[in-house]
């Protein structure tokens, strides 16, 4: 007598689910690693290109100013003065007078102020935004130190 099987057993139906189930778990931590490693990337350029514009901006407003005229912390601090080569009066600062949203800002007499960093990052930190280096009573260097999130930033400008 001769039988003949029309299906699969309950075994193999298990070892088939057992084998798919785990390949799906395989494959969507891979997924989930790819997207996480993504976002990781895309977080790190987004506060590299932001912080490279801000401190573009410093370096850019202390070119401009009057080497002997530059007010600087004593230590570290969060904000710097200097008089322009035109005569006008800046302070770089880092602001918190809103705790929600600290700035790196540029105050002026004639220009106001003007928010240097974009609202796609928050900086932290602003009390040790800005130290100087002093040789005598002339600032020899200035050295700005930007947080962003878990990422420092910091950078040294040398007056001329």
């Amino acid at each position: 007598m001769e039988i003949k099987k029309n299906g699969f057993t309950l075994i193999e139906i298990l070892v088939v689910i057992g084998i798919t189930i785990t390949l799906m778990l395989v494959v969507g931590g891979v997924m989930t690693t790819s997207f996480k490693a993504k976002n990781d990337t895309d977080s790190l350029v987004i506060i590299t290109t932001e912080s490279q514009v801000v401190i573009s901006k410093l370096k850019q407003n202390i070119f401009d100013a009057e080497i002997n005229t530059i007010t600087c912390p004593v230590g570290v601090g969060d904000s710097i003065s200097f008089t322009t080569k035109n005569g006008g009066m800046t302070s770089l600062l880092c602001d918190s007078s809103d705790i929600n949203d600290l700035k790196i800002a540029s105050k002026s007499a004639q220009n106001g102020e003007f928010k240097l960093n974009s609202d796609k990052v928050k900086i932290t930190n602003c009390e040790n935004f800005v130290s100087c280096t002093m040789d005598g009573q002339l600032v020899t260097s200035v050295d700005f130190k930007l947080t962003i999130g878990n990422t420092e930033f910091v950078t040294g400008i040398v007056p001329r």
